[in-house]
């Protein structure tokens, strides 16, 4: 029992992204050969966002890392928040996000897309910063 509980948590953390909670690089490149096989079987289509953020480094430059991870953290919940139940999100770089969209309806990727960017723009980070002594 031990062992297959410790295994679950190795491959938790060998497919998740540490600081978002959301699936990483690793986990969205097999799930989109899953994907990608899934099509090849059985038809349908597959749609790919991806979602990079304009000016991070000159946030982590200006605030600092601690504010930048904050704000990783922050649109990772949003984008979480904004997404449909069967889409897969993950955070595939430092600032890159994408979400993998199985069987969408013609343009429906698009307008998804665009209402996933929109939730981001729609929300706020108020980030606390107290002086270091």
């Amino acid at each position: 029992m031990e062992v297959s509980i410790t295994r679950a948590g190795m491959l938790r953390m060998a497919f998740t992204d540490s600081l978002t909670g959301l699936a990483n690089r690793r986990a969205i490149v097999d799930r989109f050969a899953d994907e990608v096989a899934r099509m090849k079987r059985k038809g349908g289509g597959l749609a790919l966002a991806v979602f990079d953020l304009d000016h991070f480094k000159g946030t982590n430059d200006t605030h600092g890392h601690l504010v930048g991870d904050a704000l990783l953290a922050h649109v990772g919940r949003a984008l979480a928040a904004g997404k449909r139940g069967g889409d897969v999100l993950g955070r595939i770089g430092g600032e890159e996000f994408v979400v993998l969209m199985a069987d969408p309806l013609p343009g429906g990727a698009h307008l998804a897309a665009d209402r996933l960017r929109h939730a981001i723009e729609a929300t706020s980070l108020l980030h606390e910063v107290t002086p270091s002594r």
